[in-house]
């Protein structure tokens, strides 16, 4: 799918808005805002070569936020890099890495554009694909080290006792989906498919604070995720394993909530 026809798929989506234009293609770049209550942040395609967060997102709007919309705000931001989607390349059009571009003094226009309009939320989670070695793009293998072929994901929470990353893997296991096990992750120490931070930080690219995640937990949120699907799997799984992880979060706050009545 080119960018024209996602953002066809988009532009249907109610509360979908065109906040700018960037690239010297001057692609649209999207906001989707819809629903009440607890503001939520999406988003997906940080990475042009990941596109199954785009299509997740696209699918969570059409088929699911719905019955979540007297509960949450939701903020989406489906394909925060036209110009890589449209182009499979991991980078925007001047090879910007934009999951290293959230920072005050960004240079990326898409960042620049998102950053001038979020504010706080309950979480947020930024939808991401792993590359392994047979897959990756020649000269993309940032960070250093070899990317899992199963399902993990990066959880920023400083109170442990509202992670709820243990609960994602447990549903995305029960979706017949593979998890990553391995003892470590990029040098983090992994604990069955979540690596928790701030106590697992230890890659330096990561440690810098300029990821989404990482300026969402010090800016944004008090509780932020990475998920990462892989590229070795059907759209479709990729797909199902974002809107699980979604729906498991906004469950969870829903419970946490009542708890606290």
């Amino acid at each position: 799918m080119n960018y024209a026809e996602l953002a066809k798929h988009i532009e249907a989506i109610e509360g979908a808005a065109v906040i700018g234009s960037v690239s010297s293609e001057r692609f649209p770049l999207y906001r989707i805002r819809c629903g009440q209550g607890m503001p939520v942040l999406l988003s997906g395609a940080v990475h042009g070569d990941e596109p199954a967060g785009a299509h997740a997102l696209v699918e969570f709007f059409r088929n699911h936020s719905a019955r979540y919309e007297d509960k949450f705000a939701f903020t989406a931001f489906p394909c925060v890099n036209p110009w890589g989607f449209e182009h499979e390349q991991r980078g925007n059009e001047q090879g910007l890495n934009l999951n290293r571009e959230f920072k005050e003094d960004t240079t990326a226009e898409e960042i620049k554009l998102m950053l001038s309009l979020i504010s706080r939320y309950r979480f947020a989670m930024d939808l991401h694909e792993s590359w392994t070695g047979a897959s990756r793009v020649p000269g993309a293998a940032e960070p250093d080290g070899e990317d899992p072929n199963e399902f993990f994901m990066w959880e920023i929470c400083k109170d442990k006792e509202q992670r709820v990353g243990a609960t994602i893997i447990q549903r995305v296991r029960a979706a017949g989906l593979p998890i990553c096990t391995w003892p470590k992750i990029f040098n983090e120490v992994n604990t069955e498919g979540v690596i928790a931070y701030p106590e697992a930080i230890a890659t330096p690219c990561y440690a810098q604070g300029t990821s989404f995640d990482a300026y969402s937990e010090r800016m944004l949120t008090e509780h932020s995720f990475t998920i990462e699907t892989s590229r070795e799997w059907p759209l479709e799984k990729r797909v199902l394993a974002d809107i699980i992880s979604i729906t498991t979060m906004l469950e969870a706050c829903l419970e946490s909530g009542q708890q606290a009545k």
